[in-house]
């Protein structure tokens, strides 16, 4: 089965960083824009009911896409 991110995970850190702020967060996002396809892929550290748990987020956005939804 399938799973990512949950109603209620506290995100601590992506790719490796921590998370203070959601412009934290968006910053590493859009980060990961440019990268090839098939490598578009983030590392996601979150509490979940007070339990810390990995996940991999694997994505197929490209920087265009995102771009045109501003």
């Amino acid at each position: 089965s399938r799973s990512g991110l949950m109603t209620g995970d506290i995100l601590i850190k992506l790719d490796g960083r921590e998370i203070a702020s959601l412009g934290d967060a968006k910053s590493v996002y859009e980060s990961t824009l440019d990268r090839e396809a098939g490598k578009r892929k983030i590392l996601v550290e979150v509490l979940r009911k007070g339990l810390p748990m990995k996940l991999v987020l694997d994505y197929n956005r490209t920087k265009a896409s995102y771009e045109a939804e501003k």
